[in-house]
Protein backbone atom coordinates (compact mmCIF):
# COMPACT_ATOMS: atom_id res chain seq x y z
CA UNK A 1 0.00 0.00 0.00
CA UNK A 2 2.60 2.55 1.10
CA UNK A 3 5.57 1.57 -1.04
CA UNK A 4 3.77 2.23 -4.32
CA UNK A 5 3.44 5.96 -3.54
CA UNK A 6 5.93 6.71 -0.76
CA UNK A 7 9.66 6.42 -1.33
CA UNK A 8 11.73 4.76 1.38
CA UNK A 9 13.53 8.08 1.91
CA UNK A 10 10.23 9.78 2.72
CA UNK A 11 9.86 7.85 5.98
CA UNK A 12 11.25 9.63 9.01
CA UNK A 13 11.75 6.50 11.12
CA UNK A 14 11.96 2.74 10.90
CA UNK A 15 8.78 2.57 12.96
CA UNK A 16 6.90 4.64 10.40
CA UNK A 17 8.16 2.59 7.46
CA UNK A 18 7.17 -0.66 9.15
CA UNK A 19 3.76 0.80 10.01
CA UNK A 20 2.93 1.56 6.39
CA UNK A 21 4.34 -1.69 5.02
CA UNK A 22 3.31 -4.16 7.72
CA UNK A 23 0.29 -2.57 9.47
CA UNK A 24 -1.57 -0.52 6.83
CA UNK A 25 -4.96 -1.13 8.48
CA UNK A 26 -3.95 -0.56 12.12
CA UNK A 27 -5.09 2.99 12.84
CA UNK A 28 -3.57 3.09 16.33
CA UNK A 29 -0.11 2.38 14.90
CA UNK A 30 -0.58 4.73 11.94
CA UNK A 31 -1.68 7.58 14.21
CA UNK A 32 1.47 7.13 16.27
CA UNK A 33 3.73 6.73 13.23
CA UNK A 34 3.31 10.39 12.24
CA UNK A 35 5.54 11.41 15.16
CA UNK A 36 9.22 11.38 14.05
CA UNK A 37 10.33 10.38 17.55
CA UNK A 38 8.17 7.26 17.69
CA UNK A 39 10.02 4.01 18.39
CA UNK A 40 8.97 0.42 19.04
CA UNK A 41 9.69 0.85 22.75
CA UNK A 42 7.46 3.94 22.94
CA UNK A 43 4.76 2.16 21.00
CA UNK A 44 4.82 -0.76 23.43
CA UNK A 45 4.48 1.68 26.32
CA UNK A 46 1.55 3.51 24.70
CA UNK A 47 -0.16 0.24 23.80
CA UNK A 48 0.08 -0.94 27.41
CA UNK A 49 -1.33 2.35 28.73
CA UNK A 50 -4.17 2.21 26.20
CA UNK A 51 -4.99 -1.35 27.27
CA UNK A 52 -5.12 -0.25 30.90
CA UNK A 53 -7.46 2.58 29.92
CA UNK A 54 -9.73 0.12 28.14
CA UNK A 55 -9.79 -2.23 31.13
CA UNK A 56 -11.04 0.57 33.37
CA UNK A 57 -13.66 1.58 30.81
CA UNK A 58 -14.88 -2.01 30.48
CA UNK A 59 -15.45 -2.09 34.23
CA UNK A 60 -17.28 1.23 34.01
CA UNK A 61 -19.42 -0.15 31.20
CA UNK A 62 -20.53 -3.17 33.24
CA UNK A 63 -21.61 -0.89 36.10
CA UNK A 64 -23.58 1.48 33.86
CA UNK A 65 -27.33 1.17 33.41
CA UNK A 66 -27.20 1.90 29.67
CA UNK A 67 -24.81 2.63 26.82
CA UNK A 68 -25.76 6.31 26.99
CA UNK A 69 -24.86 6.52 30.66
CA UNK A 70 -21.58 4.73 30.02
CA UNK A 71 -20.68 7.04 27.14
CA UNK A 72 -21.35 10.10 29.25
CA UNK A 73 -19.17 8.78 32.07
CA UNK A 74 -16.46 7.80 29.60
CA UNK A 75 -16.48 11.18 27.84
CA UNK A 76 -15.81 13.17 31.00
CA UNK A 77 -13.46 10.60 32.51
CA UNK A 78 -11.27 10.50 29.41
CA UNK A 79 -11.23 14.28 29.13
CA UNK A 80 -10.32 14.71 32.78
CA UNK A 81 -7.55 12.10 32.80
CA UNK A 82 -6.18 12.05 29.24
CA UNK A 83 -6.88 15.39 27.53
CA UNK A 84 -5.18 18.22 29.37
CA UNK A 85 -5.07 21.32 27.17
CA UNK A 86 -5.73 22.29 23.58
CA UNK A 87 -2.89 23.04 21.18
CA UNK A 88 -2.93 23.23 17.38
CA UNK A 89 -1.11 20.67 15.23
CA UNK A 90 -0.10 18.15 17.88
CA UNK A 91 0.51 14.51 17.06
CA UNK A 92 -1.45 11.64 18.53
CA UNK A 93 1.74 10.51 20.29
CA UNK A 94 1.95 13.91 22.01
CA UNK A 95 -1.65 13.53 23.15
CA UNK A 96 -0.89 10.19 24.78
CA UNK A 97 2.41 11.36 26.23
CA UNK A 98 1.71 14.91 27.43
CA UNK A 99 -2.12 15.26 27.20
CA UNK A 100 -1.85 18.07 24.66
CA UNK A 101 -4.57 17.63 22.05
CA UNK A 102 -6.32 19.20 19.12
CA UNK A 103 -9.70 18.38 17.62
CA UNK A 104 -8.27 15.52 15.53
CA UNK A 105 -6.19 13.76 18.18
CA UNK A 106 -8.92 14.13 20.79
CA UNK A 107 -11.48 12.69 18.38
CA UNK A 108 -9.06 9.91 17.45
CA UNK A 109 -8.74 8.86 21.07
CA UNK A 110 -12.51 8.66 21.52
CA UNK A 111 -12.95 6.85 18.20
CA UNK A 112 -10.32 4.24 19.04
CA UNK A 113 -11.99 3.60 22.38
CA UNK A 114 -15.47 3.27 20.86
CA UNK A 115 -14.04 0.96 18.23
CA UNK A 116 -12.55 -1.34 20.86
CA UNK A 117 -15.72 -1.17 22.97
CA UNK A 118 -17.74 -2.20 19.89
CA UNK A 119 -19.98 0.87 20.04
CA UNK A 120 -21.16 2.11 16.65
CA UNK A 121 -19.97 5.57 15.69
CA UNK A 122 -19.26 7.81 12.71
CA UNK A 123 -16.40 10.31 12.45
CA UNK A 124 -17.53 13.50 10.70
CA UNK A 125 -14.89 15.59 8.93
CA UNK A 126 -15.59 19.21 8.08
CA UNK A 127 -13.22 21.64 6.40
CA UNK A 128 -12.08 23.09 9.72
CA UNK A 129 -13.40 20.76 12.39
CA UNK A 130 -13.98 17.13 13.26
CA UNK A 131 -16.14 15.27 15.77
CA UNK A 132 -18.00 11.99 16.03
CA UNK A 133 -21.52 10.69 16.37
CA UNK A 134 -22.04 7.57 18.47
CA UNK A 135 -25.10 5.35 18.49
CA UNK A 136 -26.52 4.27 21.83
CA UNK A 137 -29.95 3.20 23.03
CA UNK A 138 -31.54 4.01 19.69
CA UNK A 139 -30.30 7.58 19.43
CA UNK A 140 -27.33 9.59 18.22
CA UNK A 141 -24.87 11.18 20.65
CA UNK A 142 -22.42 13.84 19.53
CA UNK A 143 -18.95 13.74 21.06
CA UNK A 144 -16.91 16.90 20.51
CA UNK A 145 -13.41 16.56 21.95
CA UNK A 146 -12.68 20.29 21.96
CA UNK A 147 -15.59 21.05 24.29
CA UNK A 148 -14.67 19.52 27.67
CA UNK A 149 -17.74 20.86 29.48
CA UNK A 150 -20.47 20.59 26.87
CA UNK A 151 -19.04 18.21 24.29
CA UNK A 152 -21.36 15.32 25.16
CA UNK A 153 -24.61 16.15 23.36
CA UNK A 154 -27.76 14.03 23.30
CA UNK A 155 -30.33 16.60 22.17
CA UNK A 156 -31.12 16.09 18.47
CA UNK A 157 -31.74 19.78 17.82
CA UNK A 158 -28.44 20.78 19.42
CA UNK A 159 -26.62 18.13 17.38
CA UNK A 160 -28.17 19.60 14.24
CA UNK A 161 -27.12 23.11 15.25
CA UNK A 162 -23.52 22.03 15.79
CA UNK A 163 -23.34 20.30 12.43
CA UNK A 164 -24.83 23.37 10.72
CA UNK A 165 -22.41 25.64 12.56
CA UNK A 166 -19.42 23.60 11.36
CA UNK A 167 -20.67 23.81 7.78
CA UNK A 168 -21.22 27.56 7.97
CA UNK A 169 -17.84 28.06 9.64
CA UNK A 170 -16.16 26.28 6.75
CA UNK A 171 -17.87 28.60 4.25
CA UNK A 172 -16.86 31.66 6.24
CA UNK A 173 -13.20 30.66 6.53
CA UNK A 174 -12.58 29.47 3.00
CA UNK A 175 -14.89 30.83 0.32
CA UNK A 176 -12.85 29.14 -2.43
CA UNK A 177 -13.25 25.57 -1.23
CA UNK A 178 -15.69 23.65 -3.42
CA UNK A 179 -17.75 21.66 -0.94
CA UNK A 180 -18.85 22.18 2.63
CA UNK A 181 -20.68 18.91 3.18
CA UNK A 182 -19.28 16.79 5.95
CA UNK A 183 -17.46 13.56 5.07
CA UNK A 184 -17.81 10.34 7.02
CA UNK A 185 -14.34 8.88 7.46
CA UNK A 186 -12.88 5.77 9.07
CA UNK A 187 -9.97 5.47 11.48
CA UNK A 188 -7.30 4.90 8.82
CA UNK A 189 -8.53 7.96 6.93
CA UNK A 190 -8.41 9.84 10.23
CA UNK A 191 -4.73 8.88 10.48
CA UNK A 192 -4.29 10.24 6.96
CA UNK A 193 -5.99 13.46 7.98
CA UNK A 194 -3.47 13.81 10.80
CA UNK A 195 -0.64 13.58 8.27
CA UNK A 196 -2.45 16.26 6.26
CA UNK A 197 -2.70 18.58 9.28
CA UNK A 198 0.97 18.13 10.12
CA UNK A 199 1.91 18.70 6.46
CA UNK A 200 -0.02 21.99 6.49
CA UNK A 201 1.77 23.03 9.69
CA UNK A 202 5.16 22.27 8.12
CA UNK A 203 4.19 24.12 4.95
CA UNK A 204 3.17 27.19 6.94
CA UNK A 205 6.58 27.07 8.63
CA UNK A 206 8.17 27.00 5.14
CA UNK A 207 9.55 23.50 5.72
CA UNK A 208 8.53 22.48 2.23
CA UNK A 209 10.54 19.27 1.83
CA UNK A 210 9.23 17.86 5.10
CA UNK A 211 5.69 18.97 4.21
CA UNK A 212 5.95 17.12 0.89
CA UNK A 213 6.85 13.89 2.67
CA UNK A 214 3.94 14.21 5.07
CA UNK A 215 1.37 15.02 2.38
CA UNK A 216 2.46 11.99 0.35
CA UNK A 217 1.64 9.75 3.30
CA UNK A 218 -1.62 11.59 3.90
CA UNK A 219 -2.61 10.85 0.31
CA UNK A 220 -1.83 7.14 0.70
CA UNK A 221 -4.06 6.81 3.76
CA UNK A 222 -6.82 9.21 2.66
CA UNK A 223 -6.77 10.26 -1.02
CA UNK A 224 -9.44 12.92 -0.69
CA UNK A 225 -9.86 15.85 -3.06
CA UNK A 226 -8.64 18.34 -0.46
CA UNK A 227 -5.50 16.31 0.32
CA UNK A 228 -4.71 15.84 -3.36
CA UNK A 229 -5.13 19.57 -4.03
CA UNK A 230 -2.82 20.38 -1.14
CA UNK A 231 -0.31 17.78 -2.34
CA UNK A 232 -0.14 19.50 -5.74
CA UNK A 233 0.40 22.88 -4.08
CA UNK A 234 3.14 21.63 -1.75
CA UNK A 235 4.86 19.74 -4.58
CA UNK A 236 4.88 22.83 -6.81
CA UNK A 237 6.46 24.95 -4.07
CA UNK A 238 9.03 22.33 -3.03
CA UNK A 239 10.39 21.68 -6.54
Amino acid sequence: MGQSQVNVHDFHSEFEQRSFNENPEDAFILLLASDPDMTMDKYTEFESEFSDMLDKLYRCKTRSRSKSQFLEKAFYQIHRKNLGWYENYVSFAQTLESKKYDCLTGTALYALILDKMEISYTVLEFDFHIFLLAEADGKEILIEATDPLGGFVTDAEEIGRRIKSSLLNAQYKDKYYRTYLQNEINLVELAGLQYYNLAVDLFNKKKYKEAKKFIKKANVLYPSERIQQTARLITSVSL
